[in-house]
């Protein structure tokens, strides 16, 4: 399942006002076509009717899967730069909805879950695929950071994402 909303949201290059329905709660194993979408790439793009540019949109989500025991609040990729201010936001909405207002059964297998913020639908894809992998997404976000140290490019902007891991393989975009 998933919960939406209607939202309003303009073009970033040309203003134009679009009307539309963005997920605010999605449940990986009720709505495997909406993580197909997010691992593909295509999730909550639109196209401007006005001008053709192609954006995503960039509100805040919850990501939970069941099976891979995944909490992910994906926030707008905007926020990054204030991250401290968030860490523990997203940590009480996990433990509210979670811990303290969930059923028995999902207070029970949420001490298995990791949970984890980003900072947009790429880093929430990176996660994605690391997961599917069966990687551990921590070592993966260490491998990024020294790829950047080891290549001198760490300044906003420039950051490796994965974008496909084999048992032998990873594959970056940078």
């Amino acid at each position: 399942m998933a919960t939406f909303v209607s939202r309003s949201i303009a073009c970033p290059s040309c203003n134009h006002v679009h009307q539309t329905s963005l997920v605010i709660s999605l449940n990986a194993v009720r709505r495997p076509d909406l993580v197909e979408e997010v691992v593909s790439d295509q999730f909550q793009r639109i196209v401007c009717a006005a001008c053709g540019t192609r954006f995503e949109a960039d509100d805040p989500f919850v990501y939970i899967d069941f099976d891979h025991k995944l909490w992910i609040a994906c926030l707008p990729a905007r926020g990054e730069q204030g991250w401290h201010r968030y860490e523990q936001e997203s940590q009480h909405t996990w433990e509210e909805n979670m811990l303290r207002n969930a059923a028995p059964l999902v207070r029970k297998e949420a001490a298995h879950f990791s949970v984890r913020t980003v900072f947009g639908l790429t880093p929430l894809r990176d996660k994605l695929v690391t997961r599917f992998a069966g990687l551990d997404d921590r070592w993966l976000e260490v491998l990024k950071l020294l790829l950047m140290i080891e290549t001198g490019n760490y300044g906003p902007g420039w950051r490796p994402h994965l974008w496909n891991a084999t048992e032998d393989k990873l594959w970056f975009t940078l």
